[in-house]
């Protein structure tokens, strides 16, 4: 129920405005007040969707009443419409628009003219309340997310600190049972401190290149309901102008606008559970995690000109992680879109087919790029191996432990006559593994 705020020192304009607004707005709560400085505490207390202005009011004009409400942190958001009888020149209304108003009414106001008005404002006020209320949730997420992340940093340096006195210990113990090994112990010890760096920056370089890569996937999902919202938001101005606006044309519009606003929400929260770190192993679909891969990258591989064919009419059961099998699948389509954008500018396509092989089930991905050089194709699995020019080499590498360390399955890969094909095989999901594992 909207709850609107008139300002006005001639109570018989109050009442106009008041029938005027019941009539036209059923269910709107309308607040009257008979000066500036009433009207400045009223709409302090109550916070009103809209507040109608006048300007011509003794003691406190309405230039002045609204500069105010602008300047308080708890008025500014509301829409203010002014509306004079005398003040309607040029020169007045940028004054009225320069002290905060948002819209300029001459008086006589014709009641239409009014409610459209009125409705505009109150659609304005609710969509910048949904927009702030999306960016307060996605402060309140980052908040949460950075709070989880130095909880894991610091268990980190525990487990590190924990190792490093082990090590010590160990050290220690073994120079004084042999200390004619005590150069060969210290060249172990400097290599297991490199590998634990490289380690770390493994797994430091795959959350950047995921981020990177959600990035550009949201980027690529939003484009479109941008593009969308600003034509609404054109035509609506457009059809102001011929007065072609109508309720029935601004109720479309808006929910119009509010289903884009919708859609472009729920974009961040498929990302959010997406990239959220399974913990214990689990059956889950084949068939699910590769669409909800798909609907990741959907909007990406389009703009790309890549069309994708899912053969997914078999579904099987696995046993494992299913957003850390999801990832390995955004990865390989990746890149095979990079593959195929390299080599040709049409035609580029992407097969995905579910098969069932023994106690395994099997996804394989093909496209028709240029293939994987022969030369390297025993290769492309090894840490810090790529064949792009700035490419990290992390991406298959951080593939096959997903697959075969934590989810006791394999990944491989060869070439087509047409280009290239990985295949991920995992346990079906009434296999059991002698040793579960848990991430």
């Amino acid at each position: 129920m909207p709850n609107i705020l008139a300002i006005d020192d001639k109570p018989d304009n109050l009442i106009t405005l008041s029938a005027i607004l019941k009539n036209f707005l059923p269910g709107s709560h309308v607040t009257t007040a008979i000066s500036g400085p009433a009207g400045i505490e009223k709409a302090r207390n109550e916070i009103p969707d809209v507040v109608l202005l006048d300007i011509r009011m003794p003691g406190m004009d309405g230039y002045e009443v609204c500069k105010r409400l602008k300047q308080d942190e708890h008025t500014r958001h509301i829409p203010i419409i002014m509306i004079s009888a005398i003040l309607t020149g040029s020169e007045d209304i940028i004054k009225g628009l320069d002290s905060g108003a948002d819209a300029y009414l001459p008086k006589p106001v014709e009641e239409h003219v009014l409610v459209a008005q009125v409705r505009t404002a109150l659609r304005m006020k609710n969509a910048e309340d949904n927009l702030r209320r999306q960016k307060n949730l996605l402060e309140r997420l980052v908040r949460e997310r950075t709070v989880e992340l130095e909880k894991t940093v610091l268990q980190l340096q525990v487990e590190i600190a924990e190792r490093k006195r082990a090590e010590d210990v160990l050290s220690v113990k073994q120079q004084e049972l042999e200390s004619l090994n005590h150069f060969l112990e210290d060249r172990i010890h400097k290599a297991v401190n490199e590998i634990r760096q490289k380690d770390q920056a493994l797994i430091q370089q795959s959350r950047m290149a995921a981020m990177g890569e959600m990035i550009g996937n949201i980027a690529h999902q939003w484009r479109q309901p941008l593009n969308a919202l600003g034509l609404i938001v054109a035509n609506i101005e457009d059809a102001f102008e011929f007065n072609e606006l109508t309720a029935e044309y601004l109720k479309k519009a808006s929910a119009d606008c509010q289903r884009l606003i919708q859609k472009m929400s729920s974009t961040i929260s498929d990302f959010f559970h997406f990239f959220r770190s399974d913990r214990t192993s689990s059956v889950f679909s084949a068939r699910r995690q590769i669409h909800e891969a798909l609907s990741l990258v959907e909007a990406s591989f389009n703009n790309s000109n890549i069309t994708i064919h899912c053969d997914t009419e078999h579904d099987v059961m696995l046993q494992g992680f299913p957003n850390e099998f999801s990832q390995v699948l955004l990865n390989l389509l990746s890149n095979a879109k990079e593959a195929i954008a390299a080599h040709r500018n049409t035609d580029g396509r992407v097969d995905i087919r579910i098969e069932t092989r023994g106690d395994q089930g099997c996804i394989l991905v093909e496209d028709n790029g240029p293939g994987i050089p022969p030369d390297v194709l025993d290769k492309i699995f090894d840490p810090y191996f790529s064949t792009k020019e700035q490419g990290t080499g992390i991406g298959l590498y951080m593939s096959k432990m997903i697959i075969e360390r934590h989810m006791n399955g394999n990944i491989m890969a060869h070439n087509t006559d047409s280009g290239a094909i990985f295949t991920v095989c995992a346990p079906s999901g009434d296999f059991k593994p002698k040793t579960p594992h848990t991430i």
